[in-house]
């Protein structure tokens, strides 16, 4: 009797055995599917499993569930991202080209011996029509990186090289005010980034720079290289921007109080701290102890 009560307790821990290491591999094997799924679904592609155990397949059915609604989702953004594109260009193309029109024609009028009420008007219609092809460049830019359509394509960029071509940009501004641009004389650092947008980055900070800068001032910029940033400065010699702005400055729309009978949108520096989060970096601004405002643009070291 005791010995069958033996083998019998034998038999009973060998099944019940079996059964957990069946229960085990079953258990495996479906948090490996679980985790194939969710691996597949984090790529962008919509992977639905068959679950044959009861409690097993509520909890499956509603991982696929959850997936279908996630797809669906991305899926409507994607189409409302298409259309905001297709509109922000339709807008573009719709304007670009009566507005060009109209500058011609401005130019053509102005070149031709005008009474002076008609030369003033020409005037007026061709410096309206300026600041309408710039306003309307502004907004486009900023429709398509509020709604991440642009491309960054990263090169290796001689940073010399973008300061000389973005000055160039503010001369004739400066020259208007008699500023002086100095700097770094051997500025050697190459970054990586996306030539256009840094370009339009830097062009917006100087910009700024010589528009706040009094007349017969300075405006200085300088390159530093840091152990994970390369650090690119302009600074210039303005009223500065209050302690209380600086974490103001950069939303879309904003002016300051220093701003008032400045033109702009308050798009510029809006654009440039998304330009440079773009490629990873950042933007910062101070006012030195000395006045003026600087502007620090950190772009992340890269191999």
């Amino acid at each position: 009797m005791g010995t069958m009560l033996m083998i019998l307790i034998i038999i009973v821990s060998l099944a019940i055995c079996i059964r957990s290491r069946y229960l085990s591999i079953q258990a495996q094997r479906t948090l490996d599917t679980f985790n194939h799924q969710l691996d597949e679904a984090l790529k962008g592609n919509l992977v639905e499993v068959s679950y044959d155990e009861h409690y097993i397949s509520q909890i499956g059915e509603k991982i696929n569930r959850f997936l279908s609604m996630t797809s669906f989702q991305q899926e409507k953004n994607q189409e409302e991202k298409d259309g905001v594109k297709e509109l922000v260009s339709n807008i573009s193309h719709q304007t670009k080209t009566p507005l060009a029109n109209l500058t011609i024609y401005s130019q053509l009028l102005l070149e031709q011996p005008l009474p002076k009420e008609a030369e003033m008007f020409a005037n007026e219609i061709q410096t309206h029509t300026n600041k309408m092809s710039f306003l309307v460049e502004r907004l486009m830019k900023t429709s398509y990186m509020e709604n991440n359509l642009i491309n960054i394509h990263k090169e290796k960029i001689s940073v010399k090289q973008l300061l000389e071509e973005s000055l160039s940009s503010v001369a004739l501004q400066g020259q208007s005010k008699n500023l002086s641009f100095v700097g770094q004389t051997a500025i050697t650092n190459e970054i990586f980034c996306d030539r256009r947008w840094t370009l339009e980055a830097l062009n917006n900070v100087l910009d700024n720079a010589v528009k706040y800068s009094p007349s017969h001032g300075t405006v200085s910029f300088s390159c530093e290289q840091q152990e994970f940033f390369t650090k690119i400065t302009i600074r210039d010699e303005g009223e500065g921007i209050p302690e209380g702005e600086q974490a103001q400055i950069f939303k879309r729309f904003f002016r300051g109080k220093g701003s008032l009978g400045k033109e702009g949108l308050g798009i510029g520096l809006f654009l440039v701290r998304k330009i440079m989060e773009e490629q990873n970096g950042f933007v910062k601004v101070s006012t030195p102890s000395t006045g003026g405002a600087e502007f620090s643009l950190f772009f992340p070291r890269e191999s």
